[in-house]
C-alpha cells in the first residue's frame, strides 16, 4: 500500500479534522463497533454525531473506502431514542482484482435508527438494548437489527456483545439481488479514570446469498480502541485488523472515529 493511503495516518488526520471543523462533541460510547445497552438519550435531549470509517486494503492494488455519517438523535423517553443519518461514501480503487478502477464520492442514502433500552446495565447484572436500523439509497434497501448486551464489573470494566442480523436488497434493471449477513461484535473496555478508557474490540461476520441460504464468506477483525469523554464531549476511535485474509468480501483493515455533542 502506498504511503498516500497509510491507514493510521488517515485515521489520525480524520480525527483532527473532525475536531477542528466542528469543535467539541459528546457521547459516552466506549466502543466504535459495538453499541452499549445504555446508549439512549434522556427524554427531550438532542445529540449529533459524526462518523468516519476507513476500509483499506484488498490484497492487490490500492483500495480505500471512506464512509461518512452525519447523525442527529432525539430522546423520546428516558429509554427510547430515535435518530436519522445522512450517509456518504468516497471510494478509491486502482489495480484491485474484481473491482473497477474508481475515485469518487457519492450520497449513500438515509438511515433511521431506533433504540429501546429494556434493562439498564447499571441496575441489572446484564443490560439489554433492542436496535433497528433501515437504510434506503434508491438502489438498495437494508434492514439491520441488533440485540445489545452489556455487563459492568466493579464500575470499571465494561463488557459488550452485539448480535446483528442484516438483510440487503439491491435493485437493478435486471432484477433484485438479496443478500444477508450475521455478525457478532463485542469487546471489553477499562476506565482508567472518569474521562478515559482503553479497550479491545472485534467482530466476526458471515455473509450469505439470499435469506441465509448459502454462506459465502466469514471474516474476523480484532483491534484496540480508545475513548475520551467528560460528560460534555467525546471521541472514540478503533483500528481493527482482519485475521482471516478474506479480501474478496472485506478489507484488510478497518478504522473508525466517532465524535458527538449533546444539546
Amino acid at each position: 500500500m502506498s504511503s498516500a493511503y497509510n491507514p493510521i495516518r488517515i485515521v489520525l488526520a480524520s480525527a483532527l479534522f473532525i475536531l477542528a471543523a466542528t469543535g467539541i462533541y459528546a457521547d459516552e460510547r466506549m466502543f466504535a463497533y459495538s453499541y452499549q445497552a445504555d446508549s439512549v438519550l434522556p427524554k427531550g435531549k438532542v445529540e449529533t454525531e459524526q462518523w468516519a470509517t476507513l476500509r483499506s486494503g484488498k490484497g492487490t492494488g490500492h483500495f480505500a473506502r471512506w464512509d461518512i455519517r452525519h447523525e442527529i438523535e432525539y430522546g423520546f423517553t428516558d429509554t427510547f431514542t430515535g435518530g436519522l443519518y445522512l450517509n456518504f461514501t468516497n471510494k478509491f480503487a486502482d489495480g484491485v482484482a474484481n473491482i473497477s478502477d474508481t475515485n469518487g464520492t457519492y450520497f449513500d442514502g438515509l438511515s433511521l435508527e431506533l433504540k429501546q433500552m429494556m434493562l439498564s446495565p447499571y441496575k441489572n447484572p446484564v443490560g439489554v438494548l433492542l436496535y433497528v436500523e433501515p437504510t434506503y439509497s434508491g438502489k438498495e434497501f437494508e434492514l439491520e437489527g441488533k440485540l445489545v448486551l452489556e455487563s459492568i464489573v466493579d464500575e470499571k470494566w465494561h463488557f459488550v456483545t452485539n448480535l446483528v442480523a442484516e438483510q440487503e436488497w439491491e435493485y437493478s434493471s435486471t432484477g433484485t439481488t438479496h443478500e444477508s449477513a450475521f455478525k457478532i461484535t463485542g469487546g471489553a473496555a477499562y476506565q482508567l479514570n472518569p474521562t478515559v478508557s482503553l479497550g479491545i474490540e472485534g467482530k466476526i461476520a458471515t455473509k450469505y446469498s439470499g435469506f441465509y441460504s448459502s454462506a459465502e464468506s466469514t471474516t474476523l477483525f480484532v483491534g484496540p480502541n480508545i475513548h475520551f469523554g467528560d460528560g460534555k464531549f467525546n471521541i472514540t476511535a478503533a483500528v481493527l485488523t482482519q485475521l482471516t485474509s478474506v479480501y474478496t468480501s472485506a478489507e484488510s483493515l478497518e478504522a473508525r472515529v466517532i465524535t458527538g455533542i449533546n444539546f
